[in-house]
């Protein structure tokens, strides 16, 4: 065998070794090491999360993530980010993952290099309307009216399934912020508000003046986003997930977060 031979035969294997290595999934491993999982949350979707009076975020995904780290034995850190930037942070690596009461389908449309856990939850998306509406008892009853959802979320999704249901809406306004939608609802500018069920309950119960019409128009999966490739951090939080399901941990932060399920 002639030396420039078996010189590209070792130059081809110390390529093929440098290209496994840079390919190999780290993902859990750097968790571990750091000892922190950390995660994006935007708190402005209470229960699930939401800044209280101290100025720290809480809720039923602050407790849920602090059990699945704990599972996979390191703590959990939430890092505050605008709904809109909440992929594009977990892509430039400023986090782990997102756990911000998050659809495959919302993650989906923010970006593409993504993948998601098993649900952790599942929510209806209903409406909520003002309590001296009489117009409106059913989803049906939203056709031919204004109504309001969040732009990119599951919601939002839902809403413009109400064709596919033969509802024909007169317009659907898509708002930044669920709590702008609101405020025009309160002011008459819409009808009606297609929202995830656990953020209706959370309006009913602070504005007495909102009613819930729960007729549900969509049901959504809730779910840990990743960044596509990270495997073994996806099954280890998969792992985790099943375990969290059938504890009386989940019990009980469903009953303090969110009593409306039982």
């Amino acid at each position: 065998m002639s030396k420039k031979i078996l010189l590209l035969i070792i130059l081809t294997v110390i390529g093929c070794n440098k290209t496994k290595e840079s390919s190999k999934d780290n993902s859990l491993q750097n968790v571990l090491e750091k000892g922190i999982f950390g995660y994006g949350n935007c708190p402005e979707y209470p229960p699930f999360s939401f800044i209280n009076d101290k100025g720290n975020i809480e809720g039923y995904d602050v407790d849920f993530a602090s059990y699945i780290a704990s599972n996979i034995g390191v703590k959990s850190e939430v890092n505050n980010i605008p709904w809109e930037s909440l992929i594009v942070a977990l892509n430039q690596k400023q986090y782990d993952a997102v756990i911000s009461a998050i659809t495959p389908l919302e993650a989906q449309s923010a970006g593409e290099l993504v993948d998601f856990t098993i649900p952790y939850i599942t929510l209806n998306e209903i409406i909520i309307t003002k309590k001296d509406n009489n117009d409106i008892n059913g989803k049906k009853d939203l056709e031919n009216k204004i109504i309001g959802v969040q732009d990119s979320t599951s919601a939002s999704i839902a809403a413009d399934m109400l064709s596919e249901q033969g509802i024909k809406v007169k317009e659907i306004k898509k708002y930044d912020r669920n709590a702008n939608a609101v405020a025009d609802l309160n002011n008459g500018r819409i009808d009606a508000i297609v929202v995830g069920e656990a953020y209706a309950a959370t309006s009913a119960n602070n504005d007495s003046s909102i009613k819930i019409i729960n007729d549900p128009i969509n049901s959504a999966d809730v779910v840990i986003v990743l960044r596509k490739g990270d495997e073994e951090l996806k099954n280890a939080l998969n792992n985790a997930i099943e375990q969290f399901i059938s504890s009386d941990y989940n019990k009980a932060i469903l009953k303090k977060w969110i009593p409306f399920r039982d």
